[in-house]
Parts: C-alpha cells; structure tokens; sequence
C-alpha cells in the first residue's frame, strides 16, 4: 500500500475543507444569496430593512415582518410581526398594518379589543353597527342604533332605555313607534295611555281600545248590592230582597237575580228594586244578583238563606242492651212542629209499642218498646209523628241486644298442674251476657293460696285471675267462682284442681374408684328425687373417649352407671347426665376421674360425716402395681383405731376394704395412708372425715378449692378460691356467721406458714357471714418451698363452736426451669474472638 499517496489525498482535502468562505452580510450594499436587497442604509423603515446582522432582514418589506414601514412608499403604522387579525395591530398576509379600530373588518376581540363583529361595510343600520360612532357589537333594540337593514325590522332607537316614550327601547321594548295593543303602557313623550294590554298590572284582563280620542283606557266591571229582610225560618218563608246594580263607565245593561231554588227576576235599571219571593220547602238557598254592562264584564254578590222543615229524630233508648222480658225507653226530639205531635205508627221489632207522651216545652217525646220475651236482636225504626195532618217520619234507627241470663265458668289453669312450691297459677274464666265487666266476688283457691287481679277483656268475653302462692304440696281444688254484675252475683260453673309438687331433680353424686388404671371403667352413683316414674338412662359425657355401656338400673332414688373403659392416662369430667322422666331432666353436678399408667393408689370413706361413738368404713383402690401392693403407713386421726383391712384383691385395679373405729370425739380429721410397690412408696392421699355430736343440728356444705393448673411454678402467681357449692343437709337454726379456718400442709404433715390472703385480709381463722363465704382466696407465691401440699378447710358456727363442714385439695408446686447460656460462661465469648483474629492476622 502506497502510504504517501494516502497522506497525500488526506492533507488535500485538509486543506481544502480548511479554505475560507465568505458568508452574505445585511446591511453591506451587496445583496448576496439568500438576501433579497440590501442598500446599504442601515433603515429598517423603508421598502428594505438592512440595519444589519440580526435586527434587519434584507428582504422585501412586507405587512407581518415586525418592522413598521412607513418611509419609500409604506404607510404601516405598526407591525407587531405576529400575523394576528384580532389583536390592535391586524398584521400578516390579510392585514393593513395599521392600528385596529371599528369598521376595519377586523373582529378586534383581543389584546384590548371587546369587538363581537366588524363587518368592514360602515353601515350602522345593519346587524353590526360598524360605522362612525359605531360599538361592533351585535345589533340590538336599544343600542341607539336603527337597525332596519339586514333582518332588523326597528323603525326607532333613541338609545335611552325608556319603555314609556314614544320609542319603547328599554328590556322587553320593541323599537318600533308606541302604540295601544303593544302591551306597554306609553305614559311619557306625548302618550296618555292607562293600561296597554291583558296582563297590565293597572286593571288585568280588562285593558281595551275605545273608538275615543283616548287610547288603551281601563274597563272595570260593574257592582251588584243585594240584602234580604229574613235570612232564615220554617216554610213557606216569604223574603223581601233588595238588589242594586251599578258601572262606573256609565255602560250597565242588565240586573239579574237568582232566588236558588230555581226561580230568577230579572231587571234593567241601575237605580235598584225590591223583589218578594216565597220558599216553600225546606233547604239552604243561594239568592244571587248579578250586574251585567254593556262589554260583557259581570259582577256578583249573593245572599244565603235557611228555610227549616219539620222534622223528628230517634235520639237514644233507655237501654240499648238489657235481659230477656224488659222494656226499654224510646227518647225523642222534634222541632218546628205546628202542633204537639201526635203518634202514626212505629216498629219496636216485634213487641208492642205504649203511649206517646210528649213536652212541647223542650219539644220531646217518649215512648215505650217492650217487654221482649225471648233473646235476639231487634231495631227501633219507622217511627211517623203527626204535624196538623202531615206526616213526619223521624230520622235514625236502634237497635237492641236483647240477653239470655248471665253465665261464666273455670275453664283452665295456665301452666298446666302439677306446678312447683312458692309458684301461681293463672285461671282462665270465661262469661256471657254481662252488662258490665265483671268484678271478682269470692273464689276458693285451695290451701293457704289467695286470689288476686281478676283483668276481662269484653271484646272476647274472657276473664284471668291468679291463685297462689301455693307453698304446700299436694292437689287443690279451685271453686266456688262468684262474680258480680250490675250488683248481682253470678255463680261460675266448673271447677278445676292444681297438683302442687316438686319439680324432678337428679344429681352425680360421686364416681367409684376416682383413680383407675387406664383401660378400665368408673362406676356413676347418681341420685334423684321428685320423678313420677322410676328413670331410664338417656345420655352422658364420660370426657374423652370413655363410653357408656348401655343399661344401669335405677331404684329407691339412686341410679348407677358405668363410664368407661378409659383407654388414655388423663384426668376426665364426667358431666351432663340425662335421664328420662316423661321429658329429660339434665343432672346436676360432675365428678373428675383419672386414668394411669403408674402405680396408684387412692382412699375413700364410704360416709364422710359420722356421729361421735361410731366407725367408718374405707375403701383403698391401686392399680399398675408391679408386685402386690404392700400396707406402708395408715392413720385414721382422732381416736380411732388403724384400719383392719376385710378383704383385698391384688389383681391389677384390684380394692382393699377396711374400719376406721371408733371416734369418741368430735372433729375433723384426716385418714390417710400409702403402699409400697417394691422400694417405692405411693401415697394414696387423704379422705376427711367430719364427727358430730349425735344431738346437735348443722349445716352442711360442701366447699370447692379451685386453682388452675394444679401443679403451680413457685414464679408464678397462683390464687385459690374458695366457694360454697352444695347445701346438703339442715340449715342451723340461728346461726349467723362462720369461722372459716384454711391450712396448708405439705406431704409430710408439716404446717407450711403462707400468705393466707384475701385481697388485703389474713383469712385463717376469718370471722365471716354466710353471705360472704363466695369468694374467700388465698395466694402461692415465692415463699412456698417446692411439694406436695394439702390445702383443706374447717368452718366452725360461732355460737357453739360446732364443726360444719370441712374440704381438701392437693397442690404441687414446682421449680422453675432455667434455660439459656450461663452467666458465667460469658466472659469467654470475647475472649475467643480474639483468638480467632489473633489467628487470622499471623496468617
């Protein structure tokens, strides 16, 4: 390749592109493409503007180039350079370069122009007046302007906005010459008009045109007088009217009067008349008079006038209801009779009728209908009085309810009988034929029950009273229902009787072992009362999947039933036992069971609450034993003696029975003992028992320790209360308030001191009412040791010191476990980063 050849062409065309040349120069007298001239003159004002680099451009003038030529031939007088037409300076190809004013036949609507037309033609006649003195403005009535031409159809417009001169221009004129019928009045500039047209507020609807020198004049109508010397009276009723008729244009024609009832007079004088007219039947008439002129307006005034006819009116009975075998007592009145009326006919409904007796006084009558022999419902009508020959019938019928004698009975009792003490009962009564409602005489309820609030609505002859309290048991009779009507006693027929017992009621009493193997069964011991037939099985929950085998009989007020087999180690709530009595009645109460599968034992008296002097029979149950189970430890408490174990049998789930005997002393105690299974000893826990003196009465309830979960962490706040649940035996006559004592004891029959609290107060050995023994708690906090702990209660009366009823409950408090690096291993973690970094940078 031929590198200096290349070199070569390259700095050839280097210095090619790199030789000058020259560009054209406005202003410079030589016109040089793209210019169009140039004379050197430096005037942006003549045919060519060439001042020079960017303010001339060396073109021809022309209108719309910015620079206004006004010098060698041009005439512009601006030249805004934007080729607007709107604006004051109309420029560009269409425009005159000259300032915008009105008849340029530009519309100048911007840049301070308010023009809305401009049609260039100078003429003010026109739709656009645009000549001199013109306003570019669309034509309009009262621009001062006459348009006339081009569609304006205005033959004047003086511009002053008057619609009461000759020239109406104002809002709603016409700009044409005022005339009458052009609807405004021309009242100014030679006019004399009063009104112009049928909806001028001077005379509305009565504006008119005469023949007369005076145009568009008002027309009122006539005035008509009427007055009558009677206005009201008994036919025939002779009037003497008096009618005048009056125009205050002097054009009355005609007087017309209308008498209403179908007779007219008429008259044709304004200066009034005196007519006579006779009503001869009965009604309220109109007299109307009526001016008429003679342009066909009226007038009217009328005139009223009552004319009464003799008449007569049923106007009550005596009685309208009564019994069977009465009369009862026409009452009549009657007006404008010319002679005291005399009796024509009337219909009692079938009895016969007595003599007319009438007060011409207070002009009324009566009449007796009656006696009615039989019940049934008959109408007073046709009643027809005479009056000097002329028959009136009287207005207005009777009628009457004629009664069989009065009668009521019990009907029924609501609810349905037998009912439970201390409840009412409501009698359902039904009447006939009372005058008035009835009114409570005497009723026998029965027992010791009393009547009261008898309430009858008479629209469905029925009546409730209510019997009761009834606070004894037994069937009652309710009878002998007097009630009262018009003063007269009224015996009720029928009677009805009210069965009073309690209402059925069943109860879990307990489940027997509480404690079991899993894989075994719980035996129910279920008690009931007050049922009319001995109870069938309906349904339980046994908790969790433990079934309920079908059948369990039931007798002398107790049911047993089995639940079970247990198949889980759980603790269960068997609760919502049913039985059958007719309809279901849901059991109160419900026992815990528990299943396992470590060894366990369990013991139970067979009664709780014994006399002093007597024994007490207990029942140890174990289950999961890996050897016969082994008697460890037993107390019975008090001053009984160890239990003799009877009978035991070691099969798995197997029972021990046994005495506890005898105590000689009242108290509570505790009967607790344990087994061995190998070299563990289980505690089979603790069963109270309460021994009373045989003479004394107490009561007894059962209390309820409630704390959830049982087992408790010693970091945890733990509160239990304590509630009464059950009255189970004679309420102690007298007594007012308890002492409740409460004790913890852990497993080895150790007081433990705590915080025996409620709220602020230290409850053991609290003084309280029997109305404050609900809600009593006591807390377990930090300074328990961990164990197992009895918690139980004694509740002594306080006038004889006497022991009423005692519970327990067993508590486990535990430690808490600890979790997490500990504290004195945290020193290391810095240590060992350093070592690692230590590592690191020898590397």
């Amino acid at each position: 390749m031929n590198r200096p050849h290349y070199l070569f062409i390259a700095l050839f065309f280097t210095m090619l592109l790199a030789s000058p040349v020259t560009a054209a120069v406005c202003g410079d007298s030589n016109p040089e493409f793209p210019e169009e001239c140039d004379d050197g003159d430096f005037d942006t004002s003549d045919s060519c503007p060439d001042a020079g680099g960017p303010a001339g451009a060396c073109l021809t003038a022309v209108c719309g180039d910015s620079y206004i030529w006004n010098t060698d031939g041009g005439t512009e007088t601006c030249d805004d350079g934007d080729s607007q037409l709107n604006d004051d300076c109309p420029d560009g190809a269409l425009g005159t370069c000259q300032s915008a004013v009105c008849g340029d036949g530009f519309v100048w609507s911007t840049d301070g122009g308010i023009e809305t037309c401009d049609d260039g033609d100078s003429d003010n006649s026109d739709s656009c007046p645009d000549g001199i003195g013109g306003i570019c403005a669309a034509a309009f009535c009262g621009d001062g302007f006459v348009w006339s031409t081009d569609g304006g159809i205005e033959t004047c417009d003086d511009g002053d906005s008057d619609n009461s001169d000759s020239c109406p221009d104002g809002a709603g004129g016409t700009c044409a010459a005022a005339v009458c019928g052009d609807n405004l009045v021309w009242s100014s500039d030679g006019g004399t008009e009063e009104c112009d047209g049928s909806s001028d507020a001077a005379c509305p609807g009565l504006c008119e045109t005469p023949a007369s020198a005076n145009p568009c004049m008002c027309n009122f109508p006539p005035i008509a007088f009427i007055s009558a010397d009677v206005t009201s009276g008994v036919a025939t009723l002779t009037v003497t009217f008096t009618a005048v008729c009056n125009d205050l244009e002097g054009s009355m024609d005609t007087c017309v009067i209308d008498f209403g009832d179908g007779d007219s007079h008429k008259f044709a004088f304004s200066a009034g008349g005196v007519i006579v007219h006779n009503y001869t039947s009965g009604g309220s008439f109109s007299a109307i008079v009526t001016a008429l002129d003679t342009t066909g307006l009226s007038g009217t005034v009328s005139e009223t006038i009552d004319v009464r006819e003799p008449q007569c009116v049923i106007s009550s009975v005596s009685s309208n209801r009564f019994y069977k075998g009465n009369s009862t007592i026409v009452n009549i009145a009657y007006n404008d009779f010319l002679i005291d009326p005399t009796l024509v006919a009337i219909s009692c409904g079938g009895p016969p009728e007595g003599a007319l007796a009438c007060n011409a006084g207070f002009e009324t009558c009566t009449i007796s209908c009656g006696p009615y022999p039989a019940a049934g419902s008959f109408t007073i009508d046709g009643l027809v009085l005479d009056d000097s020959g002329t028959s009136i019938v009287c207005t207005n019928d009777e009628d009457l309810e004629v009664m069989d004698d009065p009668i009521c009975s019990i009907d029924a009792v609501d609810p349905s009988t037998p009912i439970t003490p201390g409840l009412s009962v409501s009698i359902d009564i039904g009447f006939d034929n009372f005058i008035i409602d009835p009114l409570l005489t005497s009723i026998s309820c029965g027992s010791t029950a009393v009547p009261s609030g008898l309430l009858c609505d008479p629209f469905t002859e029925t009546c409730v009273l209510s019997c009761g309290v009834y606070n004894l048991e037994g069937s009652f009779d309710l009878e002998n229902l007097v009630l009262d009507n018009l003063g007269s006693p009224i015996f009720c027929s029928g009677s009805e009787s009210v069965v009073v017992s309690s209402a059925p009621a069943c109860t879990i009493d307990s489940a027997s072992p509480n404690v079991f193997s899993t894989g075994d069964s719980t035996t129910l011991n279920v008690s009931y009362t007050n049922f009319d037939v001995v109870p069938t099985f309906v349904g339980v929950d046994c908790g969790d999947i433990a079934v309920l085998p079908v059948g369990g009989p039931c007798a002398g007020g107790t049911c047993v039933f089995d639940c079970g087999p247990y198949l889980v180690a759980n603790t269960f709530t068997v609760s919502d036992l049913i039985l059958d009595n007719g309809s279901n009645v849901v059991c109160l109460g419900s026992v815990a069971v528990t299943a396992t599968d470590s060894a366990f034992c369990s013991v139970s008296l067979d009664d709780p609450t014994i006399p002093v002097g007597n024994s007490t029979d207990l029942t140890v149950n174990f289950g999961n034993f890996s050897l016969d189970p082994l008697l460890d430890h037993v107390s019975c408490g008090g001053s009984a003696d160890m239990p003799l174990f009877t009978s035991c049998d070691f099969a798995p789930g197997g029972t021990c029975t046994g005495t506890c005997a005898t105590y000689d002393s009242e108290g509570l105690f505790g009967v607790n003992l344990s087994l061995k299974d190998d070299l563990d000893t289980i505690n089979c826990g603790t069963d109270f028992l309460s021994v009373f003196e045989p003479s004394g009465t107490y009561e007894f309830q059962i209390f309820s320790f409630n704390v959830s979960p049982s087992s408790v962490i010693l970091s945890d706040a733990a509160v239990i209360p304590v509630s009464v649940s059950t009255l189970v035996k004679n309420l102690l006559s007298g007594v007012k308030a308890a002492v409740v004592e409460i004790e913890v004891i852990d497993s080895d029959g150790v007081t433990v001191v705590g915080p025996l609290r409620s709220g602020s107060k230290d409850i053991a050995a609290l003084p309280v009412t029997f109305d404050e023994l609900d809600g009593l708690s006591f807390d377990i906090d930090n300074s328990w040791s961990t164990g197992n702990y009895i918690v139980y209660s004694r509740v002594f009366n306080l006038p004889e010191d006497k022991l009423l009823v005692s519970a327990s409950r067993v508590i486990t408090v535990g430690q808490e476990k600890k979790t997490g690096i500990p504290e004195t291993s945290l020193f290391l973690i810095p240590m060992l980063l350093a070592v690692v970094l230590l590592v690191l940078k020898k590397r």
